[in-house]
C-alpha cells in the first residue's frame, strides 16, 4: 500500500508519446477549431477583449474544446472520458490528460485545491486509479491574441 505522499510510478516518458501520439494530431485541430471559434465571438465587439479578461477567454476556450473532444473521443473505443465538475479528463492507456492554458514556464495556474495536489503528486484520482497524470496546455502572447504553443507536460 503506498504511503501519504509517497508518489507512484510514473510512466516513462518515451512510452507516454508512444501512447499519445496517434491522438495528438486531432488534440491540435480541436484546440486550433476552439481558438478560432472564440476569436471570431470576440472580435465581433470591439468591447468584447476588454470585457472578457485573459482567465474568461481561457474558459471560453476550455469549453469549446471540451465539445470537440468529446465529439472526437465518443467513438474511439480505447479512449474514455470523465467529467469532474468542470474538469474533462481524458483516459487513453496509462494516461490521464487534462486541458489548460499555460504561464510562461509551461505550469497551469490553478487554485490550489486537494484535486491539484492529488494531479501535481500523481496521487490515484476516483475513477482514473493507476494512471498517470498529463496536462496538454497552451501558452498565448501577452495580449491573448496568438497562440504561441501546444505543450504536453507532466507535473513532475
Amino acid at each position: 500500500m503506498k504511503k501519504p505522499n509517497e508518489r507512484r510510478a510514473v510512466m516513462p516518458r518515451d512510452e507516454a508519446e508512444k501512447i499519445l501520439q496517434p491522438y495528438f494530431a486531432g488534440l491540435a485541430e480541436d484546440f486550433e477549431m476552439a481558438w478560432k471559434w472564440v476569436q471570431s465571438i470576440l472580435d465581433q465587439d470591439a468591447e468584447r477583449r476588454s470585457t472578457f479578461d485573459g482567465s474568461v477567454q481561457a474558459a471560453m476556450i476550455y469549453c469549446r474544446f471540451v465539445v470537440l473532444c468529446k465529439k472526437r473521443f465518443s467513438i474511439e473505443p480505447r479512449v474514455t472520458m470523465r467529467e469532474t465538475g468542470r474538469l474533462l479528463r481524458v483516459r487513453v492507456g496509462g494516461l490521464s490528460l487534462r486541458f489548460k492554458k499555460f504561464d510562461e514556464q509551461l505550469h497551469s495556474r490553478n487554485v490550489k485545491t486537494n484535486a491539484q495536489a492529488a494531479i501535481y503528486h500523481q496521487d490515484d484520482l476516483q475513477g482514473i486509479e493507476g494512471a498517470t497524470e498529463i496536462t496538454l496546455g497552451y501558452t498565448t502572447d501577452i495580449t491573448n491574441r496568438k497562440p504561441l504553443g501546444l505543450y504536453v507536460t507532466c507535473p513532475i
